[in-house]
């Protein structure tokens, strides 16, 4: 990661979601709650994490 931005890493996985699925344990620890700080990077890395328990939770869904 030194040689690119954290930025464009995570813009990049939110256009490119099937591959923050496939690594999901890079998001495990990420709050549920929307963060309340101004930055940019957390914002991203909440959506990211929203993204893998959506699909976490319709993939359980469709098991059942």
């Amino acid at each position: 990661m030194s040689t690119i931005s954290s930025e464009y890493f995570y813009d990049f996985l939110l256009r490119h979601p099937r591959i923050a699925i496939h690594y999901q344990n890079w998001f495990s620890r990420c709050k549920s709650v929307l963060p309340t700080t101004a930055r940019s990077i957390d914002t991203k890395l909440w959506t990211l994490s929203m993204i893998i328990r959506g699909t976490s939770v319709s993939d359980e869904m469709d098991t059942e």
